[in-house]
């Protein structure tokens, strides 16, 4: 059997299963079961789009399948939502095969779990909610069950997976945990509407939302490539001993890269809004200020080569190029220490070796084992062979 006719196979036996399980369990009325085909369909194509990927990857990224999900919740009760949750995440795993099938099981797990807390938190929510059929009450169960999806998903995802699987965990979980959810809120609100669409049999206006829905999913998409190529963008930066700066017409840190923090010893909170001496005092009277005015005055670009900047901690040295940009000047700052300290070494051995040479009776030559001619001879070797007494020839 071909890949495709196996992935064709697949995704039939989860429809399959998902409508069957459906309609003998009761959990749909027999007139929607149309309706929850329709939206099985959905989620499964949309956990099959490009940005997909990303979405699983970044919490701060909604995954257009959590618009037909949360549909489906509002749409039926939460054993129909479940059971097209759980088929969206299957569909990776067993039809696509853009994941592993463990990996695909752990995330249906996971959407099974989310979907439980976001039709729990929705039924509390609109028991303690005043009965009032406006807004913005309505809206008050919609927004708890979205954060109670999200904050579910991070949590599974950041915490209890990781300690499953015995991995690492993410410290930063909780910095995380609610990362993205206004543009999850914006995925419930579309989701009502989509709702309000069926009850009502509005069909007349499906092509129009339609249309809508698929320019924003275009939008949307745009939106998560320029994410992406900046997270990536930002993992190389992280990776090199570089960071840069942007220094406005006015004096003042205008920008001021993560990776500087490890460089230079100086936070963003400290540095930002700030002129460049009140944060690095160091740079007070290098000639870094004084290129940092010319280059603004002719626009012409500067290096500053060899910049020390002592702290309490340690000694750095920096090389910094001053590029003239729009908005003032920025700053390319290459952590050259090691360098720096390398060469000094190599140069004190050079140094050593030197005095031991003039402190020896014994001549010195470097000698080339490939092209059989001498590389340097050392002022003791070269007396030695002028005066006739010849050189004790040294190979390496």
């Amino acid at each position: 059997m071909s890949r495709r006719s196996s992935a064709a196979a697949a995704a039939g036996l989860i429809v399959a299963g998902a409508v069957l399980t459906t309609y003998f369990g009761s959990w749909a009325q027999p007139a929607r079961i149309f309706e929850f085909t329709g939206l099985l369909a959905a989620a499964m194509l949309a956990v099959s789009v490009r940005i997909q990927g990303p979405a699983a990857a970044d919490r701060a990224i909604m995954a257009p399948a959590f618009i037909v999900i949360f549909a489906a919740l509002m749409l039926f009760d939460v054993r129909g939502a479940t059971s097209i949750a759980a088929a969206a995440a299957l569909t990776p795993g067993f039809v696509t095969r853009r994941v592993s099938w463990v990996q695909s099981l752990i995330d249906t797990g996971v959407a099974i779990l989310a979907v439980q807390a976001a039709a729990l938190t929705h039924e509390a929510t609109a028991a303690l909610t005043p009965r009032m059929f406006l807004w913005p009450w309505l809206a008050v169960p919609i927004v708890a069950a979205v954060l109670a999806y999200h904050s579910a998903q991070s949590l599974l995802h950041d915490l209890v997976v990781p300690y499953v699987r015995r991995q690492g965990l993410a410290r930063s979980w909780h910095t995380r945990a609610l990362a993205g959810y206004p543009i999850h809120l914006i995925g419930g609100g579309i989701a009502a509407v989509i709702v309000e669409i069926i009850d009502r049999r509005l069909w007349s206006l499906a092509p129009v939302v339609g249309t809508l829905l698929f320019l924003s999913y275009r939008l949307y998409a745009d939106y998560v490539v320029r994410l992406e190529d900046e997270q990536r963008r930002r993992e190389v930066i992280d990776h090199l001993e570089q960071g840069m700066s942007v220094v406005d017409r006015d004096g003042r840190i205008a920008v001021w890269e993560d990776v500087l923090a490890r460089i230079l010893n100086c936070s963003s909170s400290q540095a930002l809004g700030r002129s460049l001496t009140d944060a690095l005092p160091a740079v007070a009277h290098s000639e870094l200020s004084r290129h940092i005015k010319d280059t603004l005055e002719d626009g012409k670009r500067r290096t500053v080569n060899q910049l020390r900047l002592s702290s309490r901690a340690d000694t750095r040295i920096v090389q910094v190029s001053v590029v003239p940009v729009s908005a003032g000047v920025a700053l390319l700052w290459q952590d050259v220490t090691d360098r720096m300290r390398a060469e000094q070494e190599l140069k004190r051995s050079g140094e050593r070796l030197a005095l031991a040479a003039e402190g020896a009776n014994d001549g010195l030559w470097q000698w080339n084992l490939q092209t059989q001619e001498f590389l340097r001879v050392l002022p003791m070797a070269r007396d030695a062979r002028l005066a006739g007494r010849g050189g004790q020839r040294r190979t390496g």
